[in-house]
Order: structure tokens, then sequence, then C-alpha cells
């Protein structure tokens, strides 16, 4: 008899796992979206559909940045401008299919990933809108798109970016195993950065939108800025890493030829 026989779960490939934690998430993507079915849109003023949803969610999927982490890279991109959108004019079945189906379309139309990933980062956006969604629905002070619904929304993009991101951690810990807290966390940190700014952008749209729709428009000017002000970070972050790589190994071969 083994004393030390590993966990049945560890004895799976890392594809086999990461299948798991996609059942798991998706599992909880029905219970919430059968939960949320019936529900109406948090604000009258105006009704997105979801299929006017969609080709906002695969347009903003289609240009990302990408953070590294270790052999795997994180995709950012301004998705909670049309989620802000769909929290506040959409009924929750709208906002969550419109979501999963407009990742799926922006993932073929800009990159290859294997059907895993994108199992994988369809389920995730899922349960993403969903937990946003409750937390709305559950501290919103009133029907009206005022003050102090603005700071519900940052708050349940900010909860909701933090457990997207713990289940890409999650996923890295099953393939590669557990990441150092310190890089789990700044991971954390740029995540909910990046949202509050996009969440920002969202709450302006949602403003203009009963009154002024084509103003919209003008908010393309500071997204792109945003996206740019976020690549150079990413690119700059991803260069001292390099550099840091270099020096760590050049220090090695010196205290090895010594």
């Amino acid at each position: 008899m083994k004393l030390n026989q590993r966990p049945a779960w560890r004895r799976l490939a890392p594809t086999q796992r990461v299948a798991m934690l996609v059942a798991i998430i998706a599992t909880i993507d029905v219970v919430l979206l059968v939960r949320l079915w019936s529900a109406e849109p948090l604000v009258s003023d105006v009704r997105l559909s979801w299929f006017a949803l969609i080709p906002m969610f695969a347009f903003v999927e289609w240009r990302v940045i990408h953070i590294q982490f270790r052999a795997e890279a994180s995709s950012f991109s301004l998705l909670e401008i049309p989620l802000v959108l769909g929290l506040l004019y959409a009924s929750p079945r709208d906002l969550i299919v419109a979501a999963m189906i407009g990742l799926t379309l922006g993932l073929a139309l800009a990159r290859r990933q294997s059907l895993l990933k994108v199992a994988f980062n369809v389920a995730n956006l899922g349960f993403y809108a969903a937990a946003a969604w409750i937390l709305v629905e559950a501290l919103a002070p009133g029907a009206n798109l005022e003050r102090g619904m603005w700071l519900v929304v940052f708050l349940a993009t900010a909860v909701g970016t933090t457990l997207s991101v713990t289940s890409i951690l999650a996923a890295i810990t099953l393939t590669e195993g557990a990441p150092g807290w310190l890089q789990a966390t700044r991971l954390i940190l740029f995540a909910v950065a990046m949202s509050a700014a996009n969440t920002a952008l969202g709450l302006v749209a949602a403003i203009l939108l009963p009154s002024e729709a084509l103003g919209i428009a003008l908010l393309l000017v500071p997204a792109a800025m945003v996206l740019l002000a976020f690549q150079m970070f990413a690119s700059e972050r991803a260069q001292r890493e390099r550099v840091e790589f270099l020096y760590r190994s050049s220090r090695l071969l010196d205290a090895e030829e010594t």
C-alpha cells in the first residue's frame, strides 16, 4: 500500500485539469444564468438587446493587450465598456449570452486559440458578467443612473475582474504550479486598474446613450489612448523583465566561471 500516493487530480494531464476547471466554471455559469433568466434591466432609460451587444464584445476582443505570465499570456481589453452598458441597459440573460458569443467571435477573428482556451475564456467571461450583475442588483441604490450607481458599478467590475483573474491564476496553477504571491498580486492590480479606466469610459457611454448616442463616438479617442497607455506599460514591463533575466543569467555564468 502506497502511503504517499498523489491525489487523483494530480495524476491527470495539465489539459485535463484545466478541462475540469472549465467544467466547474461553466456549471456555475449555467446555475447563475437560470437564476437570472427572468430578471429585467436595472435601468429602463434604454433597452439593449443581445444582438446589439454581441458586435461590441467582438470588437473590443479584436484588439487586446497581452501580459506574459510564465508560459502563458493573459489578455486585457476594453471589455468593461460594453459590459457596463449591458449591466445597466440589458437583461442579465442578454448580457451573459452576448458576452459569451461576442467573445467567441472576437477570438475567432483576432487570433487562433485551442478549443480548451476558448472554452475557458468564454466560461470565465460568463462568470464575470453574472457576478458583476448580481452585485449591482444587490447594491444598486435605485433604478436611476445616479452617482450612487456609479460607485456600485465600479465595485462590481473590480470584484468581477478579481474573480476573473483568480480563475486565470487557478488555471496557471493547474498547469505550471502555483505562482508567486507578488507576481499574482501585480497581475490582479494591473487588471483592476485597467478595469477601472474602462469602467469610467463605459459609464460615460451609458450617460450619453439616452440623449446623445452619437456622442459615444467621441469616446473612441480616450478609449484608444487608454489602450495605448496600457500597451506601452505592458511593453515596458516585458522589456524590463527580459533585462532582469539577462542580468540574472550573466551573474549565474560569472559565478560558475569563478
